[in-house]
């Protein structure tokens, strides 16, 4: 999702959602740390989210979130260099 669709109220919202879950998604244990997937909005226990690591496309899910922070990142500078 880029950056704009995010606004600060419904990045509260996610958050909120994080501190409030007892139960991982896809387990169902409880849980003590947190985590939030990479492909959809399932909030995961660590034993899950490290599941979700190793998988072939974590990685590329990885460096297309990260290649798209650096694209709006650059946006922004050149944007407020013009201003």
């Amino acid at each position: 999702m880029p950056a704009e669709d995010l606004d600060s109220k419904e990045g509260f919202k996610i958050w909120s959602r994080i501190q409030e879950a007892k139960v991982c998604s896809r387990c169902g244990q409880k849980m003590n740390s947190k985590g939030l997937s990479f492909f959809n909005d399932e909030i995961l226990c660590a034993e899950c989210k490290e599941k979700e690591k190793k998988l072939p496309e974590y990685a590329m899910t990885a460096k297309n979130i990260c290649d798209e922070a650096k694209a709006e990142l650059k946006k922004s500078r050149k944007r407020s260099l013009k201003s």
